[in-house]
């Protein structure tokens, strides 16, 4: 009997649902594609349960919660093992969130796997709104399957032939703006305007943004369109700004998804992805499905049983000589940890102590090169440079983006010719190898300039 992929997608005042058949392995077909003008939760689950009937044996429903939802952190570990990467992760990524880490559930994948130091993406979500979510499916007697997280939920209906992209999803409540490289989401921004149906509004809101998202390696990339608001009217209104747009679409079987349903299709082929790949599932842990959960505990049981079994048989095989070592890797733990204590007064928890050094070596040298005390010129060296231009020409700065070897500068001038001056004057600054006028066009009020420049500092890679 063929399963079903029921992707959901819920929006402010409207809800989606696509439903896919897999009739075998890697192989799906849609048969339902149902929109409903209706808010509130409750009310467009009961039109949900209404759609799909009796829950049938394999069903599995995803969903995916708006950008912003979850916290998203890019982290770096010194080794590449799974394994290791899961224990240390809350501690990691707890470090870096502005609440505690024991009130969200978290959930991550590996960006490069197999490599050393290995890159990660993490998410943590507030527990209330997992809770919350789990809480009206149930009422309504769905199982929720998965609950994954905008923009990365989205890659999943991304063309073979688009490994390097630029994704905006539009919805009735947010814009997205994400850098996808190797099919995956590299970066993301919402894009800062209320009232996505405003094309205009949108189309300038997502100009002011794109220049922050992109990278000398990705300048050229296309945007791609999905999501309910991606129209042809905001395709035309793009295209005399960015070389290349797209509005996604996507075959499945003999019927063609428009971009209107590609969020909800993503969410049904992500239904059929159970573990992480590429994007995130927040039923984890005691948030986990019933019927996984209990086959989860039945492999912790299974596993336990066994570690004892080893650690018995361990035991019994022990030898004095083997005490007297073991005695003495206690004395050297005490002393690495009465070391560390020195060293690091305030920290809360040891787990691990070679681990947690290094991070912090880690971090020391990130402030240590954001300061400008490095090899290589930092944000406040550029600062400096342009700093002492104004001296000189009349223009004022908007905008500054810093990252290791370039720097991106957006404001306005006086003239088409103070922009000049002002690409020629900072590229003979010391910190500078080189300038570009990536823009300068007439402001709106007919009297300034507004201009974009992309400046390479020293070592780093001319456009």
């Amino acid at each position: 009997m063929a399963k079903r992929l029921i992707g959901i997608d819920l929006d402010t005042a409207s809800v989606r649902v696509v439903i896919l058949h897999r009739v075998s392995k890697g192989k799906t077909t849609p048969v339902t594609m149902q929109k409903r003008d209706i808010s509130g939760l409750d009310l467009q689950l009961t039109w949900i349960k209404e759609l799909l009937g009796e829950e049938l044996p394999g069903d599995r429903i995803a969903v995916g919660l708006p950008a912003g939802s979850a916290y998203v952190r890019w982290l770096e570990f010194p080794f590449r093992e799974r394994r290791k990467i899961e224990e240390a992760l809350p501690y990691e990524l707890g470090a870096q969130l502005p609440v505690s880490i024991d009130q969200c559930v978290s959930s991550m994948y590996q960006l490069d796997s197999g490599t050393v130091p290995a890159h990660v993406c993490a998410a943590a979500l507030p527990e209330q709104k997992i809770i919350a979510l789990v809480g009206s499916f149930e009422q309504q007697g769905l199982t929720l399957n998965l609950v994954d997280l905008a923009p990365f939920c989205d890659i999943h209906v991304l063309p073979k032939r688009h490994t390097q992209a630029l994704l905006l999803k539009v919805t009735e409540q947010q814009a997205v703006l994400a850098r996808i490289e190797n099919r995956l989401v590299t970066d993301f921004r919402m894009v800062g305007c209320s009232q996505t149906c405003d094309i205009p509004k949108l189309v300038q809101a997502l100009l002011r943004d794109l220049p922050a998202i992109q990278t000398t390696r990705t300048l050229d990339l296309p945007l791609l369109l999905t999501g309910p608001g991606a129209t042809n009217e905001l395709c035309e209104a793009l295209a005399p700004h960015i070389t290349k747009v797209e509005l996604l679409n996507l075959e499945l079987g003999d019927k063609r998804i428009d971009t209107r349903f590609l969020p909800a299709a993503a969410l049904a082929l992500r239904a059929g992805q159970p573990k992480e790949n590429g994007s995130f599932n927040f039923r984890r842990g005691p948030y986990a499905c019933r019927g996984e959960w209990a086959g989860l505990k039945r492999a912790l049981v299974t596993t336990g049983v066994l570690a004892v079994g080893t650690v018995v048989a361990t035991a019994a095989a022990m030898t004095l000589g083997y005490l007297d070592r073991s005695s003495q890797v206690d004395l050297l733990r005490q002393e690495l940890n009465q070391l560390y204590r020195q060293s690091f007064p305030q920290a809360e928890t040891i787990v691990d102590i070679p681990l947690q050094m290094q991070s912090a070596l880690q971090e020391l040298r990130a402030r240590h090169k954001m300061l400008g005390q490095s090899a290589d010129p930092g944000p406040l060296e550029a600062l400096d440079a342009i700093s002492a231009m104004t001296g000189r020409l009349d223009f004022e700065v908007e905008d500054f983006h810093f990252e290791p070897g370039e720097a991106r500068l957006h404001g306005k001038a006086s003239s088409f010719e103070t922009v000049n001056r002002l690409a020629d004057g900072l590229k003979n600054a010391a910190p500078i190898a080189a300038t570009k006028v990536m823009e300068a066009q007439l402001g709106v009020d007919g009297k300034t300039v507004d201009f974009r420049l992309l400046l390479t500092l020293q070592g780093g890679k001319a456009p």
